[in-house]
């Protein structure tokens, strides 16, 4: 189940702070949260059988063998958050 992160109420909202590289991801000031939005992603993908994790020797060995195409990626952060009603 895709979970959605909850805004800290307590603290301005900022918008357009997404990290667009990972040296941005481990300046901001929610890396962790980010990093863990991440790896929910990476585990989806895999439970879907879109990707695989490799070892690092399959890697290498996948990237040598010819007859594989690797397609690449690039891990796009965008913040989704779900404001509770107010009551």
């Amino acid at each position: 189940m895709l979970e959605v992160q909850v805004p800290d109420m307590t603290r301005e909202t900022m918008y357009d702070d997404e990290p667009k590289t990972e040296k941005e991801v481990e300046a901001h000031k929610e890396c962790a949260e980010t990093r863990k939005a991440a790896w929910k992603e990476i585990q989806q993908l895999i439970e879907m059988s879109v990707s695989v994790l490799l070892e690092e020797g399959q890697a290498q060995a996948v990237e040598r063998d010819k007859t594989v195409q690797v397609l690449r990626r690039k891990m796009v952060y965008t913040h989704k958050y779900e404001i509770p009603p107010t009551t």
